[in-house]
């Protein structure tokens, strides 16, 4: 009893699948269709009929829900017969005489015309057997032929095949503008048709839309829906120029021509001064400064989207010296101020301040590394003073040198380490007068 039920277990793994596949063991089931030619307009080239022709088959071909005959087995059929379809068969019963030589149970029949810039692409399907026409579909398409055979030619097959295949990815956009006439131009190129007109074929997302008549212009962002028709109306304006800014992290301060003018996300319009680029400034504390040149070219929404970069912040307090200087301040061999100084965009890096002193001070030079870890510097300056020598010779010799009030030694000395600045000399000698000198110590000397 358990081997059995064993192999009858196993034979249901093996035979389940056989059946459930639709390529295996079955039998096709799909009628035969053939699509043969189409009649064409005079204004219509025997390359775009045909191109038109194999569009619909491979799109008939790929919805699976015919076996179609190619091209090439058609030929062969038809060269066999070697058919002249004059005097055989009139307009009315032409392609199901063809559907019966070439062993089909369908065929597709069809036109395609053109009316200046207007396409019309009609497709029948018919009943080879009886002669009737089983499905219609009349499609009409203003633009390229290349928009035609990326949209309509899907629509057409769409509805021969009862949905089975896949329409587009693409969306259409109604540009209307005020007055009308306007030429169109979609992400900065142009259509080569005026308002009111029907761009089709265009990706879904974003795009940019303008319009311009003479003088006057008009431009909208629009974010187009996969397989939905958008509508725009522009109303025409003397050109002008508007400024959008974003920025990461927001609210970042914006400078054009060294003025702010608002924060990001900021919207503004330009001056009509304005000719070739914008220059801008984008600042925010604990970010460097970023400085970029827009161009105008034929924009008339000028976009900048910035990402700023960390950077550090510097703070040199003021400090009164006996000669209550306030010194100016280098940055990495460049005067940027006098302090009190600060700085809340200071790159990310190695940097050198140099505070200078009085005349009579030594400069304050001080490095700093700004990192991510460490981001915010105090300084608070410290000056100084230079120091010289001074030699003190004497006649007679020997005498006792005093400088400002304190002995150095006997004459000759020297005195080192001595501040720059005003100071008094003075030497005595016994039975001698003695002398006394007031004098200012500098790079000159005293």
């Amino acid at each position: 009893m358990y081997n059995r039920i064993k192999i009858i277990f196993i034979f249901f793994i093996i035979f389940i699948p056989m059946k459930a596949s639709p390529q295996v063991g079955q039998p096709d089931t799909r009628e035969n269709i053939a699509i043969y030619s189409f009649d064409k307009s005079d204004n219509i080239s025997e390359d775009e009929i045909l191109i038109v022709v194999e569009a619909i088959r491979h799109e008939l071909i790929q919805s699976e829900q015919f076996k179609v005959l190619g091209r090439d087995k058609m030929d062969e059929i038809m060269a066999e017969q070697k058919l002249h379809l004059s005097g055989i068969c009139d307009e009315s019963n032409c392609d199901v005489e063809i559907g019966k030589i070439l062993s089909v149970e369908k065929i597709i029949g069809g036109s395609l015309r053109k009316v200046g810039n207007l396409y019309v692409l009609s497709a029948r399907i018919y009943d080879v057997e009886s002669g009737q026409i089983l499905m219609s579909v009349r499609e009409t398409h203003e633009g390229t032929i290349q928009q035609l055979l990326t949209i309509t030619v899907k629509k057409v097959a769409n509805t021969l095949t009862g949905g089975k295949v896949s329409v587009r990815n693409s969306s259409d956009i109604y540009v209307n503008s005020e007055p009308i006439g306007a030429t169109i131009y979609v992400d900065g190129t142009p259509i080569g048709f005026v308002t009111p007109y029907t761009v089709q074929g265009i990706s879904a997302g974003t795009h940019t839309v303008r319009v311009e008549s003479g003088k006057l212009v008009a431009e909208e962002q629009v974010y187009l829906v996969k397989n939905e028709l958008a509508r725009i109306k522009l109303k025409l304006k003397e050109r002008s120029y508007n400024l959008r800014v974003f920025s990461q992290p927001e609210n970042a301060s914006v400078f054009f021509e060294g003025t702010k003018i608002g924060k990001t996300p900021l919207d503004y319009k330009l001056p009509p001064t304005v000719k070739d680029s914008v220059v801008i400034e984008i600042r925010t504390p604990n970010y460097e400064i970023e400085r970029v040149v827009i161009p105008i070219e034929d924009n008339l929404i000028l976009r900048y989207n910035s990402i700023l970069r960390p950077a550090g912040s510097l703070v040199i307090k003021n400090v009164k010296s006996k000669n209550d200087v306030q010194g100016k301040v280098f940055l990495d061999g460049q005067r940027v101020a006098k302090i009190p100084y600060k700085n809340e965009n200071l790159p990310l890096g190695k940097h050198t301040i140099r505070v200078t002193g009085s005349q009579y001070d030594e400069d304050y030079i001080h490095e700093i590394v700004v990192t991510l870890d460490e981001r915010e510097f105090i300084l608070k300056p410290y000056f100084e003073k230079k120091r010289s020598s001074v030699n003190v010779l004497s006649n007679p010799s020997e005498s006792v040198v005093y400088l400002d009030g304190t002995f150095q030694g006997t004459s000759p000395v020297e005195i080192n380490n001595v501040e720059w600045g005003n100071h008094e000399i003075k030497v005595k000698r016994e039975g001698f007068h003695t002398y006394k000198n007031k004098f200012n110590l500098n790079q000159d000397g005293p």
